[in-house]
């Protein structure tokens, strides 16, 4: 529970012709993790001959997905017979007629979308046309004179101005829609006061060719408008249909191919030579036995594999092995970084902290009590919210304990005329609070220091204690000093002033300069924990506020009455939302920042074994 699970290095060196049954024993064991071969004395392997045909097709398979809009999930069983297809021959001829079917509606349904698109540009801008009260004939290009047709802002004043320039113009106009018609002499001063205008020319390539009436086209083109919505509506369900018919084939194929693609790619990771193959992996270690069995049995004796334990250097992939009731706060651990593989595992004790911290921030029965409904609510309106929820859970039964224990429902501590039992007041007993605080923290970082001074065994005995356990000598000799300066106890201050220096030394000789910068920030540290006490009052506060509000206006009665009850549901549901972020915010800073320093490096690679998603790995 404390360590992650143990790994042992496996190297298998087997003839190359037992690679293919190799390769798809190793994924039905889905155990070992597969490094990477960089190539050196001996080659890397090259894939299994089908690799370029399952890729191929797995591309066609997405594309189909992607164009189909497909969603959900089914679950693979049976290889070829779950898909319903004799062999990879018959699935890659169907996957190819069913993209030949798609491409053919995607490409009738572009053509008739542009088809929509162009009569309705078309239909709009004979509409304008018809507006100005012209035939389409005179839209058309003349030797003499020029056309402008747009829109422009003030044409009244455009008049005014084309007026000054020439009598040789005809302007048509409605609302901000123009044509002019000038002389070719007074083309470029005509664009000049145009363009004073803003004028925005109309597109008329869309209308190009179009005779007669404005009105008249408008009729027909409309009715091809009409057309093409029909075809564009067949086009779109027949796209439907397919994606229903073929939904379930679409997903087992692109489940099945991605599962053979990793298996034909894997030699791709192995190092190789005209012969030989060698794979070298991490596999937990109670799987060394079955899996040395199976190699045995595929190759007929003709493998070899060495298992051996991980050496210092060995930079080992990590699988967390927590219990059911800790696994969920894996969650944050992931958040921050995973464990190395020699490091003590943390879980555990965010498991036991976070959920304290978060009850001594929010620590009110009533609002435990509402966050505990929502967190039944929730992840059953919203899946995603789970593994949130399971953190969660915890944090408010803790906050409905500590309510309990600071005697406060909503703010409350006195209800319908009954006192609420008490251990302690956060209101009427802050230096109290803030000592319990500050206690906890000692606690925090001192079970920081010990874990640290586990891991550090590693490199000896010596090296735990100048590194760890200099820090608990720092801390006896600042107490020391407080009491002797205080005159609790007789004893000489410069014996303890000589122990916390020595203490330093000692932490210089363990963690260098690094630890001696370190030291002021163990004071910043324990006072980092009166944010426990200060953020938890600050959330009492307003809930007292609210209520004191509440009460004025209910006891003012009438339509007063029904105000102070929205203020005190409002207020208090404000208060749940901050209390949570607050609480969330705070019980994982002091994880991460007081309490991971103190031994916690992390940074080791995800433990990920062949034939398993990342995501199931995980798991």
């Amino acid at each position: 529970m404390l360590k992650s699970e143990r790994m042992s290095k496996a190297v298998i060196i087997s003839p190359k012709s037992y690679q293919s049954k190799i390769v798809k024993e190793l994924y039905n064991l889905k155990a070992i993790h597969i490094l990477n071969h960089l190539k050196d004395e001996m080659d890397i392997g090259n894939p299994l001959p089908n690799a370029s045909a399952i890729s191929e097709t797995l591309i066609s398979v997405r594309a189909i997905i992607s164009n189909l809009n497909l969603e959900g999930d089914v679950a693979l069983r049976n290889g070829f017979r779950a898909i319903g297809v004799k062999n990879f021959a018959h699935l890659a001829s169907t996957v190819k007629k069913l993209q030949e079917q798609t491409n053919t509606q995607l490409e009738k349904i572009r053509q008739t979308e542009n088809a929509i698109s162009g009569n309705a540009r078309a239909i709009s801008l004979l509409e304008k046309i018809e507006a100005l009260r012209l035939p389409l004939d005179a839209c058309s290009p003349y030797k003499s004179l020029a056309v402008f047709a747009g829109d422009v802002e003030a044409p009244q004043t455009l008049a005014k101005g084309m007026q000054q320039i020439t009598d040789e113009f005809e302007l048509r106009q409605s609302e901000k829609t123009m044509a002019l018609f000038v002389a070719r002499p007074y083309e470029a001063r005509a664009e000049e006061l145009l363009a004073k205008h803003n004028f925005s020319e109309m597109d008329l390539s869309h209308i190009t060719g179009l005779k007669g009436e404005p009105a008249e086209q408008i009729r027909k083109l409309a009715a091809e408008l009409e057309k093409s919505e029909k075809s564009l509506r067949e086009a779109k369900k027949a796209i439907e249909s397919l994606g229903n018919k073929w939904h379930d084939f679409l997903i087992l194929s692109e489940k099945f191919l991605s599962a053979e693609l990793e298996k034909a790619e894997a030699p791709l990771r192995f190092a190789a030579s005209q012969n030989i193959i060698v794979i070298t992996g991490w596999v937990p270690t109670k799987y060394t036995g079955k899996l040395t069995e199976t190699i045995a049995k595929i190759t007929e004796g003709h493998a070899e594999m060495e298992v051996s334990k991980p050496s210092h250097d060995d930079s080992v992939p990590v699988k967390l092995a927590n219990a059911k009731l800790s696994k969920p706060y894996e969650f944050l651990l992931n958040l921050y970084a995973l464990p190395k593989y020699s490091e003590i595992d943390p879980t555990l004790f965010l498991f036991l902290t976070f959920p304290l911290f978060f009850g001594i921030i929010l620590g009110d029965i009533g609002y435990g009590l509402v966050i505990l409904a929502l967190l039944f609510y929730m992840p059953k309106k919203y899946p995603g919210m789970k593994p949130i929820a399971k953190i969660m859970l915890p944090a408010a039964l803790s906050s409905v304990i500590f309510g309990f224990l600071f005697g406060e429902i909503f703010g409350f501590e006195e209800l319908l005329g009954f006192h609420l039992p008490h251990v302690l007041s956060r209101i009427h007993q802050v230096r109290e609070m803030l000592a319990f605080s500050v206690f906890i923290g000692l606690l925090h970082i001192n079970l920081g220091l010990l874990l640290g001074f586990v891991n550090e065994l590693e490199h000896g005995l010596r090296k735990a204690l100048l590194a760890k356990g200099s820090w608990w000598l720092l801390q006896i000799s600042i107490l020391g000093i407080w009491l002797t300066a205080s005159g609790q106890i007789a004893l000489p201050i410069y014996a303890s002033i000589a122990a916390a220096i020595i203490s330093a030394a000692l932490i210089y000789m363990g963690e260098s300069i690094t630890g001696i910068i370190e030291i002021p920030g163990l004071i910043s540290n324990l006072i980092s924990y009166t944010r426990l006490a200060a953020v938890g009052l600050a959330s009492v506060g307003l809930a007292v506020v609210v209520n004191s509000f509440m009460e004025d206006f209910i006891n003012a009665g009438g339509i007063m009455a029904v105000a102070g009850v929205t203020i005190g549901i409002f207020g208090h549901a404000l208060n749940i939302a901050l209390g949570l972020l607050g609480g969330f915010l705070q019980s994982i800073r002091l994880n991460y920042v007081e309490f991971f320093t103190k031994f916690f490096k992390g940074g080791a690679v995800p433990y990920y074994p062949f034939g398993k998603k990342l995501d199931e790995a995980a798991q």
